[in-house]
């Protein structure tokens, strides 16, 4: 499977064939890691260990929509751990966050990190990775919730004057957002993200990714962002989920669930065994 076959099947029997057989590969292509984490029992984390919340974008204005990682948060501290939240600007650049970011790890007490990162979050990880690798020193594990580390065909869209965007734009702005920061995550060539994710030897990656159909969206949001999406092919109502078959790390794929991880099912039980397993060896 390769993004480009991804784009065959969808063009020949649609976006709902095309998003299936890829998430079905991905169980193929990953299932030893995802048998790992489906038989890991749940179990309390070393005390040194702090989990780090790296939150998607707009975080604090959008707290209902799980970017700022609560959901996690209530996981981590289920298992015994400390958890504390890297305190991005959220609306900021990558350069900015990325420098916050490198901060906060090279002052951080803990002799062992997990990072769990949301959306643009993932992305300012990349970037901070790209500026100053050494100082994941002590970070054995990294948890990518929806990250978008290739970025969105939205970004380009949602900046767009067409009447839907500039719309939303306009309402947002009303309430004190700006939405500049979405050019950050445009995903282009030459564009901010256009490079490779380059890992410490010692760094576990684990994407955690969502594989909705149209069906699967909760709000009305979600849909008009998927339905933008589905010309470019399967997506979780914000990225291409393609861009995954090239990410180094190991994937856990969940159907039905989208960008945010919203889901019907309670996602805690899963994110305790994720956490577990990224503690582990």
């Amino acid at each position: 499977m390769t993004p480009e076959i991804v784009d065959s099947i969808c063009a020949r029997e649609g976006i709902d064939a095309a998003t299936r057989q890829l998430y079905e590969f991905i169980r193929d292509w990953h299932g030893q890691f995802i048998r790992s984490v489906d038989s890991t029992t749940r179990r309390r984390l070393r005390p040194e260990t702090v989990v780090a919340i790296v939150p998607a974008a707009l975080y604090k204005e959008y707290r209902r929509s799980g970017a700022d990682g609560r959901r996690v948060r209530e996981a981590a501290e289920r298992l015994g751990v400390t958890v504390e939240t890297v305190p991005l600007a959220p609306a900021g650049t990558l350069e900015g966050n990325a420098a916050i970011l490198v901060d906060w790890l090279r002052n951080c007490p803990h002799p062992n990190v997990i990072l769990v990162s949301l959306s643009k979050g993932s992305s300012d990880i990349k970037r901070a990775l790209m500026t100053d690798a050494e100082a994941f020193e002590n970070v054995s594990a990294w948890i990518s919730v929806g990250g978008l580390l290739n970025g969105t065909p939205l970004a380009q869209w949602i900046l767009s004057n067409q009447r839907f965007p500039r719309t939303f734009r306009a309402l947002n702005r009303i309430r004190g957002v700006d939405f500049g920061f979405i050019a950050e995550v445009d995903r282009r060539v030459g564009g901010p993200l256009d490079f490779e994710v380059t890992l410490p030897e010692h760094l576990k990656l684990i994407h955690v990714l969502g594989f909705p159909l149209l069906e699967h969206a909760t709000n009305w949001l979600t849909r008009i962002l998927y339905r933008q999406l589905a010309a470019d092919g399967p997506n979780d109502a914000f990225m291409l989920l393609k861009d995954a078959l090239r990410w180094p790390g190991a994937i856990y794929p969940v159907w039905g669930a989208d960008h945010y991880f919203r889901t019907s099912e309670d996602p805690g039980p899963l994110l305790e065994r994720l956490l577990t397993v990224a503690a582990s060896g």
